[in-house]
């Protein structure tokens, strides 16, 4: 299901030599770009009312990353190159688009794909704004401000540590307001109760647009003799959060140039 898009935000297909996705727009088009690029569960709408109140001379873009959204379902997370794919996916848009260089705003694990983009990439980011970032160690299974792993294996973290009746209930398209359901998560977790939006059902649907399986929300895992009895696979975005699967954050401290953060 398509959602329509607030007034003066426009949504084209992009393909790009990476992935095709849906990327939304606004603002003057001659002006300095920002990318916003999304957390977890959520797709570029979450985004809508922060492009719009945007001052005048930028030009905002965000996309649908890979496994949310209306990007291409084809296209799976390798969880063993940490956010990699999605760091990836947002410099190919850029060429796509033809930025060169441009702001970035990266939520959750949108701020662990800007990490990465800081890591990879730091001539092409006139600077980078985290809101919310995961930790550059990663997501769970680390025990200590050094991103020490709990167990060699990284057991606690990765595709094996989702709710299931969370993923069949988003795999399900639940729309309903009962405990543990998308409606119930989005409205407790996503931001202060008792507030709402006057969007929620578009951006349950953004939500619900998730792309589930092994390869996608949650990714699959492995079997562990540490607690909690399972680790991380290779494939999927929790995988691709999983602290064994990040790089070196030395990489982070020693980039060169270092954009304003």
């Amino acid at each position: 299901m398509s959602i329509a898009t607030l007034p003066g935000i426009k949504a084209r297909r992009v393909a790009t030599a990476r992935i095709s996705t849906r990327v939304l727009f606004s603002g003057d088009e001659s002006g300095t770009p920002v990318i916003f690029v999304h957390g977890n569960l959520t797709s570029a709408t979450f985004w809508e009312e922060t492009m719009l109140t945007m001052p005048a001379g930028y030009h905002c873009v965000a996309l649908d990353q890979r496994g949310f959204g209306e990007s291409d379902p084809a296209a799976a997370v390798d969880g063993a190159r940490g956010l990699a794919d999605m760091s990836d996916d947002v410099l190919a848009l850029m060429d796509a688009l033809g930025i060169d260089k441009a702001h970035v705003v990266g939520h959750s694990m949108g701020g662990g794909v800007t990490w990465r983009l800081m890591m990879d990439a730091p001539e092409r980011l006139l600077s980078a704004t985290l809101v919310a970032p995961v930790s550059p160690f990663g997501f769970g299974g680390s025990k200590d401000a050094e991103g020490n792993l709990c167990a060699p294996d990284a057991a606690g973290s990765g595709g094996g540590v989702a709710n299931p009746q969370y993923t069949q209930l988003l795999k399900d398209g639940e729309r309903g307001d009962g405990e543990m359901t998308p409606r119930a998560v989005m409205n407790s977790f996503y931001w202060k109760p008792p507030y709402t939006s006057d969007r929620e059902e578009d951006l349950l649907t953004s939500v619900l647009q998730t792309h589930t399986g092994e390869r996608d929300y949650p990714g699959d895992s492995v079997a562990s003799e540490n607690w909690p009895g399972v680790a991380p696979g290779r494939w999927g975005v929790l995988n691709g959060m999983a602290p064994n699967n990040q790089p070196d954050i030395g990489k982070l401290y020693a980039i060169n140039p270092k954009p304003p953060v």
